[in-house]
């Protein structure tokens, strides 16, 4: 199968590719350093990192891809995901994932809408994280682009790296909250929405 460069989708730090039908993405975390110019950083950082850790992040997605389904929330299918054996090899890890070309990135279809209709979408946005708390789970990385939206369907969950969330109610609400950030969730006013959400469904999932 052949697959060709994407570059259709912002807030991705992996490469995309697009298969020849238009149907898999290909996500490739490619190695940060150099073995010949940077080879202490390439050994510890990379090497190192995919003989002990095994595709740390891609099995991390992977699970979260999971725990995504059980929780009955939405994302696109997870075909398969690997690391190379050759340590040497540039590739640290990949994942096929099912592409759908009517999802939007969240920053995207959320600066296309109304000051009424963002606040409508971050209630929604907070309702499923909810939903993932209720789980036990929170994300590592709460931003608009690990979402993507499809009109009328509602949030697809992308970037899926979760925190197991504590037993002790003063420790999860620590970790609720300080997975929210002003800034990447377009200010303080948003952040605050998704707060209150939590808030009034705090001992619904403590």
């Amino acid at each position: 199968m052949d697959f060709f460069k994407y570059n259709n989708h912002t807030g991705v730090s992996s490469d995309l590719y697009l298969s020849a039908n238009d149907k898999i993405l290909l996500k490739v975390e490619n190695v940060k350093y150099s073995i010949s110019q940077q080879f202490f950083r390439w050994f510890f950082r990379d090497f190192l990192r995919r003989a002990f850790i095994l595709g740390l992040d891609a099995r991390r997605e992977h699970k979260g891809y999971q725990i995504v389904k059980l929780a009955g929330l939405k994302s696109p299918d997870l075909y398969c995901w690997g690391v190379p054996l050759s340590p040497f090899n540039n590739i640290l890890s990949f994942m096929m994932i099912e592409y759908k070309d009517n999802l939007t990135p969240g920053l995207t279809y959320f600066n296309s809408l109304s000051e009424s209709k963002k606040v409508e979408f971050m209630t929604m946005l907070a309702d499923e994280a909810v939903v993932l708390a209720k789980y036990g789970y929170v994300h590592r990385d709460f931003h608009l682009n690990n979402f993507l939206v499809e009109e009328g369907v509602g949030l697809f969950w992308i970037d899926t790296h979760f925190r197991k969330l504590s037993i002790y109610k003063k420790k999860k609400w620590k970790q609720l909250s300080s997975s929210l950030i002003d800034s990447k969730l377009e200010g303080e006013e948003n952040k605050n929405i998704i707060l209150s959400v939590f808030k009034k469904n705090f001992d619904v999932y403590s």
